[in-house]
């Protein structure tokens, strides 16, 4: 009997524990939250879509702006300007021929240094072969062997002065200036042009 009675008991305390323990964690935790939302202060949330939009703020700010590659382009021949190669504005590439200087004279130049070059080489190698059957001496071999290289050197320098009157660009970049126009005068290593990077 005692033991029957003992279980109706132990059921009932059991039961009161189970209670006790849920109220007390209930209490608990709401006394967290409202302790929690007294801290965090409450922020309104507003949800839209995005979409491009034209960007309208201004800021005004005094600098220099400096190109990486800024090249007033010299002419190292003087010379009547014959023509641009190369509209104002456009894009050239380093190397590329921007305008042509009047070359008329140079190339007469360079055509009597060519003429003088082949006169000399050909007397050269004439001579050498008779040099060879001993008919010369050396040092006259040797006066038209420096002959012939002198008129080498003339003919290469007013080959590359013939090539100077077509002014080209040093770097890439956008020809942003002309200084002189056709028809009008370029003198020696005067600019002539303008080209920004």
């Amino acid at each position: 009997m005692k033991r029957i009675l003992s279980l109706p008991i132990l059921a009932l305390s059991l039961a009161g524990a189970v209670l006790l323990t849920s109220c007390s964690d209930d209490e608990a935790s709401s006394a967290d939250r409202t302790g929690e939302d007294k801290d965090i202060p409450s922020v309104s949330v507003r949800v839209m879509e995005i979409e491009a939009t034209e960007f309208t703020q201004v800021i005004d700010i005094t600098g220099a702006v400096a190109s990486e590659g800024d090249v007033m382009v010299p002419a190292d021949e003087g010379g009547r300007v014959l023509g641009w190669l190369v509209p104002l504005g456009a894009r050239v590439r380093s190397g590329q021929v921007l305008v042509q200087l009047d070359s008329a004279l140079l190339r007469s130049g360079y055509d009597a240094a060519l003429a003088q070059y082949n006169i000399s080489q050909a007397s050269y190698e004439k001579q050498k072969r008779v040099f060879e059957e001993q008919g010369i001496s050396e040092l006259q071999l040797q006066t038209l062997r420096y002959q012939r290289d002198a008129a080498k050197a003339g003919m290469e320098l007013a080959r590359e002065r013939l090539e100077r009157t077509r002014v080209k660009s040093p770097i890439d970049g956008v020809l942003n200036a002309r200084m002189v126009e056709k028809g009008e005068m370029s003198a020696p290593g005067a600019p002539i042009a303008h080209v920004v990077n």
